[in-house]
């Protein structure tokens, strides 16, 4: 690590034939590739001795990215079994933790927390510094069984990002509502109160929940909003910065504004979905439908549309989009596609080989 790096990236350095997770006798029949990291002017920083390299990232409403990439290394143990050992590297190139982590755990606004062995976790701040660590005997025991604290997905169900600090479920997600939950502090790692309602939904804005036809939105400051279906009961939503989607019972589903202003209804046989483009700070509505034509179920037909139920932008994929900076990732019949969202022109484009997932030479 250096402070002048500037934005280090990764880069595929080899191509190499990995062992099977689950069968460590097993060589795959199928390519892998190793990484290293460079920088963004393409100096070489490090040997491509990486198995992975992603950039972590936060969730509450929506998705958040960290200034940290996450590295991943295969090794062998005293017993001559393989295992990850996973490390955490800034952006920038400045530190770097070295590989001495077991797995990932779970990721705040202010840093990552890592498993270290089978008792201990490490919160790694954004300055690559440790915050605290946690203990298995720090925590209420899970009344699931099926969900480990110390294991990623333990982790996913149980730990909450809600208005800056970490929520603990010790029971499962869908838990009763007065089941106990708790507090704490993402920087220092204190327990800083109890409260139940574990079936609420947590966000950073607060909570939420269904409630026969009507979904009841809490603010973080304690107030509270109501959102009331036209006719029947409430099966499922989604909340984001600029709309509020409620589906029915019988799936039809109507969109509404910050203000519980009702904008669009969509019928049952059409789906719709909110996706939140962080960088550009803008939500975009999403109507998907499969197609009735049974030589084309695995093509889903998405439309863009605005508040007003305008379309803006259609096309086909075999599989659900990614957005991010105005830009959408799509895999259609022939092709991988990087385009434009308010354009709608393509920016890269790599042609598919019998619709499989490898893109062309």
């Amino acid at each position: 690590p250096a402070p002048d790096l500037g934005l280090v990236v990764p880069y595929i350095g080899s191509e190499v034939y990995a062992w099977d997770a689950w069968d460590e006798d097993i060589l795959s029949t199928y390519p892998d590739f190793q990484y290293g990291l460079a920088t963004a002017e393409g100096t070489i920083l490090t040997d491509p001795v990486y198995d992975g390299i992603w950039s972590l990232g936060w969730y509450d409403s929506s998705s958040h990215k960290l200034p940290i990439w996450t590295l991943s290394q295969t090794k062998t143990d005293e017993n001559g079994k393989h295992y990850t050992a996973y490390g955490l590297a800034a952006l920038d190139g400045s530190w770097y933790t070295g590989m001495n982590y077991i797995d990932t755990l779970f990721t705040t606004p202010y840093g990552a927390l890592m498993r270290l062995d089978d008792n201990t976790a490490v919160m790694i701040g954004l300055d690559g510094q440790e915050l605290f660590r946690w203990n298995i005997d720090d925590f209420p025991a899970t009344e699931d069984d099926g969900h480990d604290w110390l294991s990623s997905e333990g982790f996913y169900w149980i730990l909450r990002n809600v208005d800056g600090r970490i929520l603990y479920l010790p029971g499962s997600y869908f838990a009763d509502s007065q089941s106990p939950a708790f507090w704490y502090d993402p920087l220092t790692g204190e327990m800083l109160g109890e409260t139940t309602g574990a079936s609420l939904r947590y966000d950073s804005n607060g909570s939420s929940r269904l409630v026969g036809s009507s979904l009841e939105i809490f603010a973080a400051d304690g107030s509270k909003r109501t959102i009331t279906l036209p006719s029947g009961t409430a099966s499922t939503y989604d909340i984001s910065a600029d709309y509020i989607t409620l589906t029915r019972s019988d799936r039809v589903t109507f969109v509404y504004d910050q203000d519980g202003q009702l904008l669009l209804e969509f019928p049952a046989d059409v789906r719709t979905c909110l996706v939140r483009d962080n960088l550009r700070e803008r939500s975009y509505l999403f109507q998907f439908k499969y197609p009735e034509d049974s030589d084309t179920t695995n093509r889903v037909h998405f439309t863009l549309l605005d508040a007003e139920g305008t379309e803006i932008l259609s096309f086909f994929s075999q599989s659900w989009v990614s957005v991010y900076n105005g830009l959408v990732s799509v895999a259609d019949d022939d092709a991988y596609r990087l385009f434009d969202l308010e354009t709608g022109e393509d920016l890269i484009r790599l042609p598919r080989v019998n619709n499989l997932d490898h893109p062309a030479e």
